[in-house]
């Protein structure tokens, strides 16, 4: 599960997975105390040390009766039958107390890896699951006012970024590698903080607002979709485990998920095994698809979703991306820019600083950095 750390932390679901953890560590507690009620014991290093020495003991005695003739060879035969028997019949027993020892130290670090911030900021805190999240509705108004961050004190990966996204807008940010594309999406999700400006949303900082209600608000299909090792339908509900099964299969459809379900042995009920290894490429993104349709967010974030899929897989995603397009707040990072043709509004991001904004056909109509790198892909150069 750590593996997919990322996902967890996307949809906010880190006080799930801890109360998973804490469940799974009593049924083993439950285990351990049963076997203890019928007879079974754990014996330690120390044990099993006095447990030797006690029978060796045993055995010497024995012997040395033996050759005094107080005892028969008999006697002796039977006596270290007796004793290799008993020590055979403790020496298996199942390690019941070091099991769960293991498992109560690997759920003490995996509480600690959950409650580690993402970033440099304390924005990771994470929700113990008790508690509950402050519930928020948006319309999706994303505003970047003068927006700076570096990973490092010596240089500014964005630049004094001031960008409006309206409610219901497709906006892409595209640009070269290390532009400072996706780390904009990071800065968005609260993973890190910003070092200069503030982030928006609806007219609010989102510092101001509860981290894990926030993310509730927010969904975003990864270049690399998480999959956990249960069914199709385990995945797909991941983010929303409360979701009615039209709920589910309104999102596959949206998504193109319902294409390839039958496709699949027991459809909806097959498992994909772990990270998903049963699934294609394209068919692990319109599943990452699905689930993040399924919490109904008010900004949806596509970061390079086509850019590892052959031809045919990505047209597939950019259906599915153009049937979501107008029906709530939509980004896309892109690397492949026939994937944002139909945004509302492109963002070329240079160095850190936005360069150009405008339609595809905008941008096309003058001399830019878009009209280069589309020049380069046309032609193979840039891929």
């Amino acid at each position: 599960m750590v593996t997919n750390i990322k996902t967890v932390k996307a949809f906010a679901t880190e006080a799930l997975e801890l109360k998973g953890q804490q469940q799974r560590l009593n049924r083993a507690l439950k285990v351990v105390l049963y076997r203890l009620h019928m007879g079974y014991i754990k014996l330690g290093t120390w044990q099993k040390t006095v447990i030797q020495v006690c029978v060796f003991s045993v055995l010497i005695l024995t012997l040395f009766a033996t050759v005094q003739g107080k005892i028969s060879l008999g006697h002796f035969v039977t006596t270290l039958t007796v004793s290799t028997m008993a020590y055979s019949e403790m020496e298996p027993i199942n390690d019941l107390a070091e099991l769960f020892a293991r498992r109560y130290a690997s759920m003490q670090r995996f509480h600690e890896f959950m409650e580690q911030p993402v970033g440099k900021d304390a924005a990771g805190i994470v929700l113990s699951p008790t508690e509950k999240a402050t519930s928020y509705q948006f319309t999706g108004k994303v505003e970047f006012n003068h927006v700076g961050f570096s990973y490092d004190s010596r240089y500014l990966v964005l630049r004094d970024i001031q960008l409006l996204i309206e409610p219901y807008q497709t906006v892409a940010l595209v640009g070269r590698s290390g532009s400072g594309k996706s780390t904009l999406v990071k800065l968005l999700f609260r993973y890190f903080q910003p070092n200069q400006g503030r982030i928006l949303i609806d007219g609010v900082d989102i510092q101001n607002l509860d981290i894990t209600g926030y993310r509730q608000r927010l969904a975003i299909v990864h270049q690399e979709v998480d999959v956990f090792n249960g069914t199709l339908l385990d995945n797909i509900t991941y983010g929303n485990r409360k979701a009615s099964f039209e709920k589910v299969e309104e999102a596959c459809r949206i998504a193109r998920v319902d294409e390839m379900i039958e496709q699949l042995p027991q459809g909806y009920y097959t498992v994909v095994g772990e990270r998903g290894m049963r699934l294609s490429g394209g068919q692990r993104q319109r599943l990452g698809i699905a689930r993040a349709l399924l919490v109904e967010p008010d900004v949806l974030v596509f970061d390079e979703a086509t850019s590892s899929l052959d031809y045919e897989s990505e047209r597939s995603i950019q259906l599915a991306m153009q049937n979501i397009q107008g029906t709530r707040t939509t980004i896309i990072i892109a690397h492949r820019l026939s994937t944002v043709r139909d945004a509302d509004k492109i963002v070329v991001l240079n160095e850190g600083r936005i360069a150009e904004v405008g339609n595809h056909f905008e941008l096309l109509g003058h001399e830019g950095i878009y009209q280069r790198l589309h020049a380069l892909q046309e032609t193979g150069e840039l891929l």
